[in-house]
C-alpha cells in the first residue's frame, strides 16, 4: 500500500531567506521591464542581468527561496516557469515544497499537461533534464506535436506569442546541466529563457566561469548564504561528525571496516532514538545507508540488518535505480521506517529531515560528492527547529565511513561550504534602455532613464553622388561598408585544403611488388668439439606425487599457543577517529574491537594457502584445518565447530602468513628431486645470423640477450684461462625437450632458470649457474639469491653498472634478510 506523508504547515521564511527572495525578485522584475521596453534586445538584456545564482548550503531552503522568488516575480510580470529538478526521485518532493512555500504558483507536469489554454503567470512546469532533453523516444514525443498534446517547442512559442516571458529554474545546478550535454542544447536552442535562476550547494568558481562563457552571459547576479546564517536560523545542525575506522598490519586484512562502520552507525542510531525519547521529542530518527554496486550491495546490507542487527524487514526501505520505491518521498517521512538503503538515488537533493546518521559504504573522496552525502544529515527536523538548547548529540549529524581516506572528501566539502559568505550582488544599473525616434522636422527624440530629450541635427555638407545630388548620410554609410574587403576575400588557392596524399603502398623498399610469403631462413651452429660437455644437465623438479610434499608441509607446521588462542578470537583491535568536518581536526581517537570478517579472513588465507603451485589450496586448507583441530584438542582448549574451525584457521594464516612459507621450505628440502634434463642440443638455431663467441658452447652470442646479459657474455669470453665453455640457459618449463637447469624455489615451488650455465676450471661442481639482474632489492631477486641448487649450489647473482662498465656481485645476508653488494666481480669468484 502506498505511503501517505503527513500534513505539513505552510513554510514561513526566515530573515535571511526573505532577504534573498527580495533581491532575486527585484533583479528579475527589473529585467522583464527592460525586455518589455526593448523586445528586440531581449537576448542581450537577459545575458546582461537575467541570470541569477543562489549559493547556499544544503538544508538552507534553496527550493523554498526560489519558489518564493518565482511567485513574487509572477505577481509583477507575466512569467511562466520551467523548473528543473536534478533527478526524477525528487520531483514529488519539489512539487510538494512548491505548493507549501508558494501557494501563488501552480504546479504542472509537462509529461501530461502541455495545454496552452488557461496558462497564467505563475504556472510552473516541473521536470528533470532527462525527461525533456534525453534522446529516448518518450522524450522525443514530449517535444513533438501529436494528437493528444502540443510539443514543448510549440508550447514555448505559443507562450511567447501570448506575451509571456519564459523563466527557468535550475535546482541543484551542479548536476546534469553542463556545457555540451543534451540538456544544455535543449536550454539554448529550445527554451531560450528570459529569466534564469540557478541554485547550488557546491559553488565552484571554475565551473561557474565555464558555464558563464558557454552561455555567453556577461555576469551572474549572485545571492550567497553562509552556513553560519543557516545554523543560526536552526535549519542546519550545529556540527557534523565524521567517524572512521582503521587497523594496523594484518588487522587491516582481517577486519572489514565497512562492516565495523555499519555496526557503529546502528549503535549511534539507537543511541539517538533513546536520547530523543528522553527529551520527550516525538521524532523517529532515520538511518541512511549508502550501499555499493559491489561488495556491500543493498541485499548484503539487508542481510546484516535483519539477520544480525535485529531490524524487522518492514522497517527497512530500499531505493535504488534497480529497485526504485515510487513512494520514496513518503517513505522518508514514515516513522515506521527506521532505515533507508540507497546507492546514489537519494544522494543528491533528497530532503530527509529525520536523518541523523548516514553510513557510507563506498568511498567519499570527491568534495562535491562528499557535500551531497553530508547534506543528507545536515537538516534540522521541523519539530526541533524551535529548540535552541538541544544536547550536542542530537544537534549533530553523524557520518560513518568504512574508508578512512573518505574523510578527505568530507573535509573538502566542508571547506567549500565554509567558503560561502553572506552576500547579495544584484546589479541592474549596467543595462539602460534608450528609445530613439525621429520627428517630422528631422530632429531626434531620445527617451532614457532621465526622461525625454530632443536633439536638433545641424545640416551636414554631404558629398555629391554620381548624379551630382547630395548623397544622404545613411547611403554614404552603406557605401563605405560595401567598399571594405570581405573577411575571406584575400585568401588564395595556396590556402585551400591539401589533397590527401596517403596512398596504399604496393611495393617493398626495393620497388618490388609485395605479395607471396617469404620462407624463413634458419642459421645453424653446431656444438664445439674438443671440450668436455655432459650429455645432460641436472635439473630440479617436484615429484609427480605431491602427497608426500603435502604431508611434509603439514608436519612442519607448528601452531603456537598464541596462534591457538587467535583461532578462537572473533574481534581484533582497531582505531576509531571522530572528526568535526567544519573544524577539520581529529577530536577523539579511541581503540575499539572490530569483528573479524569471515570473508576477509578467507581471502587472506587463500593467498597463504596458495603457497605452492604443486599443492591445491583446498587440499592444504583441509589438512591444516584437521591439524588445528588436533592441536586445539591436545592443548585442552574447547573444540570449535566446523565453520568456526575454518574461520579460526583463516585468522591464524592471515595473522601469521609466514607459517606455510617456512613449512614449505622444509618440505621442499625433503621432497625436491634432482634429475637429468633432456639431452643438450647438438645444434643452436637462429632465424638471424649471430655474432661469433670464442667460448660459447656453440661458438656464437645467443639471440635475445638484454643489455646486462650481453655485457656478461662478452666478459665471459675474456676468461679463457678460467672457463671451458658457457651457454645460455633458456626458460622452457613446458617444453618436452627442456634441457635447461631449473632451481625449485622452496617458498613457492615454482622453477627459476638462471641466465647462464658456465663450465669453470677447478670448480668442485664443475658447473656454475649465473644470473644477471637490473634490480637486486626485490623480493623475487632475494628469493633467488638465497636458494641453492642441490648439486650446482647457489647461482652467482650479479648486477651491471653501465656507466662504469663493471659487474658487482650480490649475496643474501640471512641476518639482515636482504641482498647486499659484496664487491666487484672478479674471475676467481667463478670458482667455489
Amino acid at each position: 500500500m502506498a505511503r501517505k506523508p503527513g500534513r505539513t504547515a505552510p513554510i514561513v521564511l526566515r530573515d535571511f531567506q526573505e532577504d534573498c527572495v527580495a533581491a532575486l525578485a527585484r533583479g528579475a522584475v527589473n529585467t522583464i521591464a527592460k525586455i518589455r521596453q526593448a523586445p528586440a534586445n531581449r537576448g542581450r538584456i537577459t545575458r546582461e542581468q537575467g541570470y541569477s545564482l543562489l549559493e547556499a548550503p544544503t538544508g538552507s531552503g534553496k527550493t523554498v527561496m526560489l519558489a518564493n522568488a518565482a511567485e513574487r516575480i509572477s505577481r509583477d510580470a507575466p512569467v511562466v516557469w520551467f523548473w528543473f529538478a536534478p533527478f526524477a526521485g525528487v520531483i514529488t518532493q519539489t512539487a510538494s515544497t512548491l505548493n507549501r512555500a508558494a501557494s501563488g504558483l501552480r504546479v504542472r507536469m509537462p509529461a501530461k499537461d502541455r495545454a496552452l489554454e488557461g496558462t497564467k503567470p505563475g504556472d510552473v512546469f516541473v521536470a528533470t533534464w532527462a525527461s525533456v532533453a534525453a534522446r529516448k523516444a518518450e522524450t522525443r514525443r514530449m517535444r513533438e506535436d501529436d494528437d493528444k498534446a502540443i510539443g514543448l517547442g510549440t508550447l514555448l512559442q505559443g507562450l511567447r506569442d501570448a506575451g509571456f516571458a519564459i523563466g527557468v529554474v535550475v535546482d541543484e545546478a551542479h548536476h546534469s546541466f553542463r556545457p555540451g550535454s543534451e540538456a544544455f542544447r535543449f536550454f539554448t536552442d529550445t527554451l531560450r529563457p528570459d529569466l534564469v535562476m540557478m541554485a547550488t550547494a557546491t559553488p565552484d568558481d571554475g565551473d561557474i566561469e565555464i558555464l558563464r562563457r558557454a552561455l555567453d552571459v556577461v555576469r551572474f547576479q549572485r545571492v550567497s548564504v553562509s552556513r553560519a546564517s543557516v545554523v543560526a536560523a536552526r535549519l542546519n545542525k550545529r556540527a557534523v561528525q565524521a567517524v572512521s575506522f582503521s587497523a594496523e598490519g594484518v588487522g587491516a586484512t582481517l577486519v572489514d571496516m565497512n562492516e565495523v562502520a555499519l555496526r557503529a552507525a546502528v549503535v549511534k542510531h539507537r543511541e539517538l532514538r533513546t536520547a530523543l525519547a528522553k527529551q520527550g521529542l516525538k521524532v523517529s530518527p532515520l538511518l541512511l545507508i549508502q550501499a555499493g554496486s559491489e561488495g556491500w550491495t543493498p541485499s548484503r546490507v539487508m542481510d546484516l540488518l535483519t539477520k544480525s542487527l535485529g531490524f524487522a524487514a518492514d522497517s527497512i526501505g530500499v531505493h535504488t535505480a534497480d529497485e526504485p520505491d515510487p513512494d520514496v518521498y513518503a517513505l522518508a517521512r514514515d516513522p515506521a521506517v527506521e532505515v533507508l538503503v540507497f546507492k546514489m538515488a537519494v544522494a543528491t537533493g533528497f530532503d530527509a529531515p529525520r536523518a541523523f546518521v548516514l553510513c557510507a559504504l563506498r568511498a567519499v573522496r570527491d568534495p562535491a560528492f562528499g557535500l551531497q552525502v553530508v547534506g543528507r544529515i545536515m537538516r534540522v527536523h521541523p519539530a526541533l527547529q524551535a529548540l535552541t538548547e538541544l544536547p550536542a548529540q542530537i544537534d549533530t549529524g553523524w557520518v560513518f565511513l568504512g574508508d578512512v581516506d573518505g574523510q578527505a572528501g568530507l573535509i573538502g566539502a566542508a571547506a567549500r561550504i565554509k567558503a560561502i559568505k553572506d552576500g547579495i550582488s544584484i546589479m541592474t544599473e549596467a543595462v539602460h534602455v534608450v528609445s530613439v525616434r525621429a520627428t517630422e522636422t528631422g530632429n531626434l527624440v531620445v527617451v532614457d532613464d532621465d526622461g525625454q530629450h530632443e536633439f536638433v541635427l545641424e545640416p551636414d555638407p554631404a558629398p555629391a553622388g554620381t548624379d551630382g545630388t547630395a548623397q544622404p548620410r545613411a547611403e554614404r554609410a552603406v557605401a563605405t561598408l560595401n567598399a571594405s574587403s570581405t573577411l575571406f576575400g584575400d585568401l588564395d588557392e595556396s590556402q585551400a585544403p591539401l589533397a590527401d596524399d596517403k596512398q596504399a603502398r604496393t611495393e617493398d623498399g626495393a620497388g618490388r611488388p609485395r605479395g607471396g610469403r617469404a620462407v624463413p631462413m634458419v642459421h645453424r651452429y653446431e656444438r664445439r668439439q674438443g671440450v668436455t660437455v655432459p650429455e645432460r644437465l641436472r635439473t630440479e623438479k617436484m615429484p609427480r606425487d605431491t602427497q608426500p610434499l603435502l604431508r611434509e608441509l603439514v608436519r612442519a607446521v607448528r601452531f603456537t599457543s598464541d596462534q591457538l588462542l587467535a583461532a578462537r578470537a572473533v574481534t581484533m583491535p582497531i582505531e576509531r577517529r571522530e572528526t568535526e568536518i567544519f573544524q577539520g581536526n581529529i577530536q577523539r581517537r579511541t581503540e575499539e574491537q572490530g569483528v573479524i570478517s569471515e570473508l576477509f579472513a578467507r581471502q587472506s588465507a587463500h593467498k597463504v594457502l596458495s603457497v605452492c603451485d604443486s599443492i591445491a589450496p583446498a587440499d592444504l586448507g583441509r589438512a591444516l584445518t584437521q591439524k588445528l583441530a588436533d592441536d586445539l584438542a591436545r592443548s585442552g582448549l574447547e573444540p570449535l565447530d566446523e565453520r568456526a574451525l575454518r574461520k579460526g584457521l583463516h585468522v591464524v594464516l592471515g595473522r601469521w602468513p609466514e607459517i606455510t612459507r617456512e613449512a614449505l621450505r622444509k618440505a621442499m628440502a625433503a621432497c625436491t628431486e634432482v634429475v637429468d634434463a633432456a639431452p643438450l642440443p647438438e645444434v643452436w638455431t637462429s632465424p638471424e645470423p649471430l655474432v661469433e663467441s670464442p667460448l660459447n658452447l656453440y661458438g656464437v652470442i645467443p639471440q635475445g640477450l638484454n643489455t646486462y646479459e650481453a655485457a656478461f657474455a662478452k666478459w665471459l669470453d675474456r676468461q679463457a684461462d678460467l672457463i671451458h665453455w658457457w651457454t645460455r640457459n633458456p626458460s622452457r618449463p613446458n617444453a618436452v625437450d627442456d634441457w635447461s637447469v631449473r632451481i625449485v624455489l622452496p617458498e613457492t615451488g615454482r622453477g627459476f632458470y638462471p641466465d647462464f650455465v658456465v663450465s669453470v676450471d677447478g670448480r668442485k661442481a664443475g658447473l656454475l649457474l649465473a644470473e644477471t639482474k637490473e634490480r637486486v632489492d626485490s623480493a623475487d631477486t632475494e628469493l633467488k639469491t638465497r636458494t641453492e641448487h642441490r648439486e650446482y649450489g647457489r647461482a652467482l647473482m650479479i648486477a651491471y653498472d653501465m656507466q662504469r662498465a663493471q659487474f658487482y656481485r650480490y649475496e643474501y645476508m640471512f641476518d639482515q634478510q636482504r641482498n647486499r653488494e659484496v664487491g666487484l666481480l672478479r674471475p676467481d669468484d667463478l670458482r667455489d
